[in-house]
C-alpha cells in the first residue's frame, strides 16, 4: 500500500488527519529480488514505492497509526507546514535498505513525539532534498520522547554529499530541538556543509535524555551555526 497526497494533483490537503488503530503493511519483500547472504541485506528491484508521500500539506496530523515493512522511505513529508506526528509505531524490516522511518523534507513547524520506530535505515531524518519546486528550508522541527532501533542513524540532521543524479543534495536545515530521544541501538548524526556541499545547520538544541549515546556522533562534517 502506498499513500500519496499532493496539492499538485488537486487534492485539498489542508487540515488532513491520518489516524486510527489499524496497521498498514508495505509488503517490502515483494519488491526485493534476492537476499545477499554475505552482507545480510535484501537487494531491491527497479521499482519500490514509498509508504507515505505527503506533499504540500498544511495543518497535517498523523497520529496513533502503525505501519510496517515499507519497501523504501516510510512517512515522507515534502514541503509540509504545521505538522504533528504523534504516537506513530513503525515496524520496518532491519534488513531492507533505505526504509527510513519519518522524514520531514523542506518542512516547517513540525513536532514529532511519542513515536516507536524500528527500521533498517535512519529512524528520523530532517533534510531538504533537491527539488524542482522551491519549498523553502527544513526548519522549526521538534523531536521528543521517541524510541528508535535501527541500522543507521537514530536521528539524522541533513545528509552527506550524494551525487546530484540521486537527488539528495540538501539545502538549509535550521531551528531544531531534540528532547528525550530514547535511542538504544543507534546514534545522532549531523551532516553539515563543507566546501559548499551538504547541509547548512543552524539553531540546534538538544536536551533531556538522548539514550545510550556517546554524544553527538563523530561523523559531523563542518560546524553548526548558532
Amino acid at each position: 500500500m502506498r499513500i500519496l497526497v499532493t496539492n499538485d494533483d488537486g487534492i485539498n490537503a489542508h487540515g488532513l488527519k491520518i489516524s486510527g488503530t489499524g496497521k498498514l503493511s508495505g509488503r517490502a519483500k515483494e519488491f526485493m529480488t534476492r537476499y545477499d547472504e554475505k552482507d545480510e541485506w535484501w537487494i531491491f528491484g527497479d521499482f519500490r514505492p514509498r509508504m507515505f508521500m505527503l506533499v504540500g500539506c498544511k495543518d497535517l496530523e498523523v497520529r496513533d497509526i502503525t505501519f510496517a515493512e515499507a519497501p523504501e522511505w516510510g512517512l515522507h513529508m515534502l514541503g509540509c507546514e504545521h505538522v504533528l506526528v504523534d504516537k506513530v509505531k513503525i515496524r520496518n524490516l532491519l534488513d531492507v535498505p533505505n526504509c527510513d522511518g519519518i522524514g520531514p523534507d523542506h518542512c516547517r513547524d513540525v513536532e514529532i513525539k511519542n513515536c516507536d520506530i524500528v527500521c533498517g535505515d535512519d529512524g528520523i531524518v530532517l533534510k531538504s532534498t533537491r527539488q524542482t519546486t522551491d519549498y523553502g528550508p527544513c526548519s522549526h522541527i521538534r523531536v521528543k520522547d521517541c524510541v528508535i532501533a535501527n541500522q543507521d542513524s537514530g536521528l539524522k540532521i541533513g545528509v552527506p554529499e550524494v551525487p546530484e543524479e540521486k537527488g539528495e543534495y540538501v539545502g538549509p536545515v535550521r531551528d531544531l530541538l531534540g528532547d528525550g530521544i530514547g535511542d538504544t541501538v543507534a546514534r545522532v548524526v549531523i551532516h553539515t556543509e563543507e566546501d559548499g556541499v551538504g547541509s547548512t545547520i543552524g539553531g540546534l538544541q538538544a536536551r533531556g535524555h538522548l539514550g545510550a549515546l556517546p554524544g553527538i556522533d563523530s561523523g559531523i562534517v563542518g560546524a553548526c551555526s548558532d
